[in-house]
């Protein structure tokens, strides 16, 4: 399964040290903060690793987990600057991250599943959403709906879903 999540980084500055770390501490681990700063500033990565871990949990909600979203519970590690694995209770995820200006974009794809094509779809180019549930699906015709993931943070938008 997938997920994705959007930062606009203009909207997302910390004011103060204090705040950063206050943040930092409720977010990460002791482990994940020692990754701060090796692959981009340390601003950035405290959203990247935001982004993981919120794209890790909207997949982790298609494949039946239960529990709410509790940043601290979900592990990341950084592979480079934009590859990443990414563990939820039992379930593995593989991320990549995207850092275009002030746009910072993170997908998570299961670790077991199949290959499947995962089209990426802009604002500019919207497709028919519609809801199962609170889960979103791309219409794809009348009796064709595929597992969707939409993002938007600020002025950035960001839809992918499997295809066939």
């Amino acid at each position: 399964m997938i997920g994705n999540d959007v930062v606009d980084l203009t909207i997302s500055e910390f004011k103060s040290e204090q705040r950063f770390w206050r943040y930092a501490n409720k977010m990460c681990s002791a482990s994940e903060q020692a990754q701060f700063g090796v692959f981009e500033a340390r601003d950035i990565s405290i959203w990247r690793f935001w982004s993981l871990k919120e794209a890790a949990f909207k997949a982790a909600v298609r494949l039946g987990y239960a529990e709410d979203f509790s940043p601290s519970r979900t592990q990341v590690v950084l592979l480079d600057n934009t590859q990443s694995k990414i563990s939820l209770g039992d379930l593995e995820f593989l991320g990549i991250s995207e850092l275009s200006g002030d746009c910072l974009y993170a997908e998570v794809r299961h670790c077991s599943a199949a290959l499947k094509k995962v089209s990426r779809r802009s604002a500019d180019n919207p497709r028919a959403i519609e809801y199962k549930g609170c889960l979103p699906y791309v219409s794809m015709g009348r009796d064709t709906l595929y597992p969707a993931s939409l993002s938007h943070h600020g002025k950035y938008y960001r839809l992918i879903y499997w295809s066939a």
